[in-house]
């Protein structure tokens, strides 16, 4: 550490090469300008894009990046000493000379600091913070370099002033602060360990906590010491127990080992049996981590050592090995040996991984390990295959990840691979011996010794996030591949099951609603579980199974609670959208008290092109005219009318009003039991039938009946039209335009209220050429959202079957492969919501522009052996969307982000097109001026608040773009301000409600104009 320190902070030379100035400013900046500046946190291997990023750096620039690395790499141990010097002499190979490694800095590596996976997972962030701090240190004057290395709290200080502007930064912060000063900073680069830590010891503080944790970090290990003696490790036995919870130790281990010649659980010695206790109760806290990556106990279940009592052992034995399991819900009583990860702790040491079944060999009892051998073919089949994009990308975080064994069962000698590699493991389970063997895992181990260096919640952490799409794709009673193709049995051959009744589930659902909603939007899976189930147990009503093309969605908001949640059934011949053509739907009022079972109309699109008022008669004229076709609706108890109350102010709730044909309501103390509520559907859904085929076409026009129209009739299309509508210049246009047409595939990203949806449409009638709705499909991603929807799978036919269907993006590629000469646009609405590797499957591959048409076509999962391939045309466009500042979204699925051209939509409160905007509208000069002046301002506030915020939470424009038939009053500025941006202030800066107030009262002081 020592050599890495004057390196870096000193001489400015080299780790290799002594000799040779490589550490310069100018080098740092040049490296900087490759590495830093073109930065791609996207999908794919780190050397790849790596090397790629350096392509025309001289050899000194090649070094610098090789010693770096080596720096960032440094810290970790869960990347193996090998393995990081494999990585260092990789890089070292893309210059014209590759210098030797010395020997310190072989033996330097050996040494585990700490088990933080961030120094894998986020590299890249860590390097280019590591470059843009010792840039900051080089422009420092060298007396002010002097004093801050004598004074190791004030670098400190300096080191955590330098922030990467996309984050993932301050492991490395807090590892660069024990290498420079050891004697002075924990090794720890956990943040939230070194609070725990102190909180834990804090009675050892002379003065109690101080601001500098460091400091009181350094005072409580001398205190420590008394007691532990020098040297000791804040993460071993025995302070780490004083600390840190839900880990394993050596020692323990060793009283296990000791244990195993004690002929009963009785006979254990008080210290044995505390041992057992104290690992029993670990893996309850360790798997309980695993189970809430999965996303809780809904769909997974967590099981422990079969039969173990802390207390009693088992039935007058001893246990030989403790351990937990998770395995889905749905598998339970389906599966033996269940799909499970893992972790068992032994005598000899913990190992820990996936499994696809449980060996035979590992169950006592005979009736067990031949049912587990009857079921294995079905099981291992739903693998992925070997070579498959799937397999390459678990292989590739294996291999980054490092020390992973692929085996033939578990339980086998510590640290052997049976298996050279995933692709001979996968291929050799998906041989008619891999099911004779009806085994195997990819596992790993740490013997006693290793153990008090490890940070297991961090170990079950990332084998979760590993295997969590192998726990997902094998389901019990899944349909079979088209290797295995059987007809489905009769479903009259299936012992029923009952079903919760729907008013349960709607009660379940909307009382999680009410727990959440008086707070920031965000998803909880409690709720959204609830969603799910609500959504699940209406598509069995048979009304609504019988009919394949029926699909039910539910909402409770997008970024904001919605004031009205609902919960549609849509015919997709006539809408596939919420947002247009007649449904049916359950609108629940504001107060969450009662429930309207209504037949409606979608209002936002006919509200953007007709404006409110001339929406509103054209509603009332539907409702009108629909209600003479479904009068019969009356004899089963719905009212005629739109005389619902909904409790909410804002338009879109008064539209759900005004729109309503037909409606029934009930109290959520009363709701339906089952056979009404089917009753029910069944006769709104045979009067929506009809509404559907009888409605005069002008009024109610379907899908189908009108594409040929549209297509014939579409409104051309050209660069000025958008430039008249959107407030982008010519060239960014154009420039957008091409990526997409050279990429096929785009996302747009950006915060609330930058126009995504309103720019998405506009750039689709670009690349078409008109304003052809026929050639554009739109949807949205959502946490249920799946490969059967999307693609293709098994439905309910509600004949006592399953049918297989396409899904939408399918049909689409299909309409598209008719058209070859013609565009077609599918746009995905809140792209990163979904499951994207679960929902696409296939079509990872299939969507990346070189890999279009019939020569890439392949079999779907589902697919018949008779079935044609599928393959994407190439004449099928994709649009993504997604929000940058919605919290509760996970990252990108980064296979998807080298598959597609990320752009990102800026607020555009400086342009001119904006200003002239509101002019027109009748907005005064001085409140332009107020809206533009205070909007930036609040931007720049929000992007320099690293810690919480940053760029991507700025404020868009679209809050102040004036709707149809818009008329300016004194107030308007202030209802938008109140109702619209301080809600997402309050949001943002929910840890510091005065800061969002401050702003309020700042963004609306002068504004009486």
């Amino acid at each position: 550490m020592q050599r890495i320190r004057e390196t870096a902070l000193v001489k400015f030379d080299s780790l290799f090469s002594p000799d040779r100035n490589i550490w310069t400013l100018e080098s740092l900046r040049q490296f900087h300008s490759l590495f830093v500046d073109r930065f791609d946190d996207g999908q794919g291997n780190f050397l790849e894009k790596f090397k790629k990023q350096l392509e025309g750096a001289n050899n000194d620039i090649v070094q610098l990046a090789a010693e770096l690395l080596y720096v960032q790499q440094f810290f970790t141990s869960l990347t193996g000493p090998d393995k990081k010097l494999e990585n260092v002499t990789t890089i070292l190979s893309w210059g014209a000379h590759s210098p030797q490694i010395p020997r310190w800095a072989v033996e330097g590596v050996q040494h585990k600091i700490a088990a933080d996976q961030s120094f894998n997972q986020h590299r890249p962030f860590h390097l280019a913070w590591l470059s843009e701090f010792l840039i900051h240190w080089q422009e420092l004057q060298a007396v002010t370099r002097d004093k801050l290395l004598s004074d190791p709290f004030g670098f400190a200080k300096d080191v955590r002033s330098i922030e990467f502007e996309r984050g993932a930064f301050q492991p490395m912060q807090e590892a660069w602060l024990h290498i420079a000063f050891p004697e002075t900073f924990e090794s720890i680069s956990s943040r939230n360990d070194k609070k725990q830590i102190r909180d834990a010891f804090y009675d050892r503080l002379t003065k109690g906590p101080s601001e500098n944790i460091d400091a009181d970090l350094l005072e409580i290990r001398n205190k420590l010491t008394e007691q532990a003696g020098a040297g000791f490790h804040f993460y071993r036995s025995p302070i780490v127990e004083q600390w840190k919870e839900a880990n394993l130790y050596e020692h323990d281990i060793d009283l296990i080992r000791q244990s195993r010649s004690r002929e009963k659980y009785a006979d254990f010695s008080a210290e044995e049996k505390a041992a057992h206790k104290r690992v029993h109760e670990a893996l309850l806290r360790l798997g309980q981590v695993a189970l809430d990556e999965l996303g809780g106990p809904r769909n997974y279940v967590l099981k422990r050592t079969s039969g173990f009592h802390p207390e009693s052992g088992i039935r007058g034995g001893k246990p030989k090995d403790l351990w937990f399991g998770i395995y889905r819900k749905e598998n339970e009583d389906k599966f033996l040996g269940n799909p499970q990860i893992f972790m068992i702790v032994s005598g000899r040491g913990i190992e820990w991984g996936f499994s696809p079944l449980t060996h035979p060999d590992d169950f006592s009892n005979q009736e067990m390990r031949r049912r587990t051998r009857e079921i294995a073919k079905a099981v291992l089949e739903q693998l992925p295959v070997a070579g498959s994009l799937e397999a390459q990308e678990l292989a590739s975080q294996l291999s980054e990840s490092g020390n992973w064994h692929f085996r033939r069962k578990q339980r086998l000698d510590p640290k052997q691979s049976e298996f050279a590699s995933l692709a001979d493991w996968l291929s050799f389970l998906h041989t008619d011996e891999g099911a004779k063997n009806a085994g195997g895992g990819i596992t790993r181990y740490a013997l006693g010794k290793e153990i008090d260096g490890l940070e297991l919640v961090e170990e079950v952490k990332q084998m979760t996030q590993l295997f969590k799409p192998l726990m997902e794709r094998i389901i019990a009673e899944s349909p079979p591949t088209a290797a295995a193709f059987k007809e489905p049995e009769p479903i009259e051959s299936v012992s029923p099951v009952a079903l919760t009744p729907f008013g349960e589930l709607l009660r379940a659902f909307l009382q999680e609603l009410s727990l959440v909603r008086g707070g920031p939007f965000q998803k909880t899976d409690p709720l959204w579980n609830a969603m799910s189930a609500v959504k699940n147990r209406l598509e069995q009503f048979e009304p609504v199974q019988s009919r394949p093309n029926f699909q039910v969605n539910i909402s409770v908001g997008q970024g904001n609670w919605a004031t009205v949640p609902w919960i549609a059934i849509l015919n997709t011949n006539v809408t596939k959208s919420t947002q247009e053509g007649v449904y049916i739907v359950f609108l629940i009022s504001k107060e969450l008290n009662r429930i309207f079972l209504t037949l409606n109309q979608g209002t936002t699109n006919l509200v953007q092109e007709l404006g409110q008022r001339e929406a509103q008669k054209q509603m009332l004229d539907v409702a009108s005219k629909t209600r003479s076709v479904v009068s019969e609706l009356a004899s089963a108890g719905f009212i005629l009318d739109n005389e619902i109350e909904l409790g909410g102010g804002g338009w879109l709730a008064k539209n759900y009003e005004i729109g309503t044909i037909a409606h029934i309501d009930f109290g959520t103390d009363n709701y339906p039991n089952d056979e009404h509520m089917n009753a029910l559907l069944e006769a709104l859904i045979k009067a929506y039938d009809r509404a559907v085929d009888e409605t005069p076409s002008e009024t109610l026009p379907t899908k189908d009946s009108s594409l040929e129209t549209q297509a014939i009739e579409a409104e051309a299309y050209r660069i000025e039209d958008a430039l008249s509508e959107l407030f982008l210049e010519q060239a960014q246009l154009e420039h957008l335009l091409t990526i997409w047409d050279a990429k096929k595939n785009i996302i747009l990203q950006g915060a609330p209220g930058v126009g995504k949806s309103f720019v998405a449409k506009r750039l689709a009638y670009l690349i078409l050429g008109q304003k052809d709705s026929s050639r554009i499909e739109t949807v949205q991603f959502h946490q249920s959202y799946s490969y059967e929807d999307f693609v293709q799978g098994y439905r309910p036919n509600g004949k006592g079957g399953f049918t297989l269907r396409d899904g939408v993006f399918h049909r689409f590629c299909e309409k598209a492969r008719l058209s070859p000469g013609r565009k077609h646009v599918f746009i995905i609405d809140e792209i990163n919501r979904g499951n994207l590797s679960k929902i696409l499957g296939e079509l990872m591959l299939l969507v990346e522009p070189d890999k279009r048409g019939p020569a890439w076509a392949t079999s779907l999962t589902y697919a018949q052996p008779d079935e044609p391939r599928f393959f994407v045309p190439k004449n099928v466009y994709l649009l993504g969307m997604m929000n940058t500042a919605d919290r509760s979204l996970s990252m990108v699925d980064y296979a998807l982000r080298r598959r597609f051209s990320f752009i990102s939509l800026e607020p555009m409160f400086g342009s001119s097109k904006f200003r002239s905007l509101l002019a027109d509208n009748g907005i005064p000069q001085p409140m332009i001026d107020l809206i533009v002046s205070r909007m930036i301002e609040l931007n720049v506030a929000i992007g320099e608040d690293r810690a919480n915020l940053g760029p991507g939470y700025r404020i868009g424009h679209s809050f102040f773009v004036p709707i149809e038939d818009f008329e300016y009053d004194s107030g308007w500025y202030r209802r938008v301000i109140e109702t619209e941006v301080h809600p997402l202030l309050e949001e943002y800066w929910f840890d510091d409600p005065d800061k969002a107030q401050g702003w309020l009262q700042k963004l609306l002081e002068g504004s009486a104009i």
